[in-house]
């Protein structure tokens, strides 16, 4: 049996040190970012996906918004960057929504 707890302790301690490299990484990501003069909310309101009505948004159910940034692009135009998913759809990166110059072509 002792054998076992070393083991269990081990990995107790292989998971603490993965979850302290992740956080310390995270942390320096979002400081990073933060320095551009962005925004960073960490659990929004599904209400920023609102009026976004084109496929994958409004497919599917359990839809839930992560991580948004709010700021500008390099010629002001103000953006709104978050992490997307449904029941059908899973985004492994951000969905960006900014204010276009002008109507598109239907």
């Amino acid at each position: 049996m002792p054998d076992f707890m070393v083991f269990v302790l081990i990995l107790l301690a292989l998971a603490a040190a993965g979850f302290a490299v992740w956080g310390i990484m995270r942390h320096r990501y979002v400081e990073s970012l933060r320095a551009k003069g962005w925004e960073f909310i960490t659990s929004p309101s599904i209400q920023i996906a609102f009026g976004l009505n084109v496929p994958p948004f409004g497919v599917g159910f359990d839809r839930k918004v992560d991580d948004q940034w709010l700021g500008k692009a390099k010629d002001g135009t103000p953006f709104s960057a978050f992490k997307y998913s449904s029941t059908t759809w899973r985004s492994y990166g951000y969905a960006v929504a900014m204010p276009l110059p002008r109507s598109l072509p239907p």
